[in-house]
């Protein structure tokens, strides 16, 4: 019999915690594209907004290929799967996302016009990409691996991990070693899987501070 509870959801620490970081990353991607955007604009032959469009393409370009180095390296290195706790609980925004993109990007495609300046076909690979990305996001699942902790389409390595806390019934927190920003993150974990989980972080974190557990 399937427990009631057997798929990660959101609690309302774990959606304050990713608002925090949603809003980190928002703003660090706004101060580089407005850093970008004015050394390109310094270009004599670049007008205010080409360097807004050109500098907002270049760093979606290096995200995604960030994005997709990062899922590489991650798969090649987890190693087997020691638990599966089910999908995220946010999958229904990463489709959502999908769906957005890949119409934008059959609209560029066919010259339909965007709140984007620049070619119409360099739009759409640029947002087919980024469909890519939300799509590897939206398949992936919260598992523990042999060799770390794989969560939407990243690992992080069990010695990364300092230590670790349960917030409350449905989150797990941990906290990373050698990081000046998202220090700690986040696991939604369906209360059935605790005692594995919690199994699992002993055997294979190296040097783990425990923390005292909620609830």
């Amino acid at each position: 019999m399937i427990p009631a509870d057997a798929e990660p959801r959101l609690t309302d620490k774990s959606t304050e915690h990713g608002f925090g970081n949603m809003l980190i990353c928002i703003a660090g991607c706004l101060i580089a594209w407005l850093a970008l955007t004015g050394l390109l604009s310094l270009v004599p032959s670049q007008s205010f907004s080409d360097a807004s469009a050109n500098s907002l393409f270049i760093l979606t370009w290096i995200a995604l290929i960030g994005v997709f180095a990062t899922w590489a390296h991650g798969q090649s290195n987890r190693g087997s799967t020691l638990l599966d706790c089910g999908p995220p609980p946010t999958r229904w925004a990463l489709v959502f996302n999908v769906f957005l993109l890949s119409s934008l990007a059959l609209g560029s495609a066919y010259g339909k016009p965007s709140f984007l300046g620049g070619d119409s076909l360099e739009k759409a690979l640029m947002y087919a990409s980024l469909t890519l990305v939300f799509l590897t996001a939206a398949q992936g699942r919260i598992q523990f691996s042999k060799h770390g902790l794989w969560t939407y389409a990243s690992l992080v390595r069990w010695e990364r991990i300092e230590s670790y806390c349960w917030e409350d019934k449905y989150t797990l927190f941990i906290k990373l070693r050698n990081r000046l920003i998202f220090k700690r993150r986040a696991i939604p974990i369906p209360p059935h899987f605790r005692d594995e989980v919690t199994s699992i972080l002993e055997k294979y974190c190296k040097n783990l501070n425990q923390q005292p557990p909620v609830g």
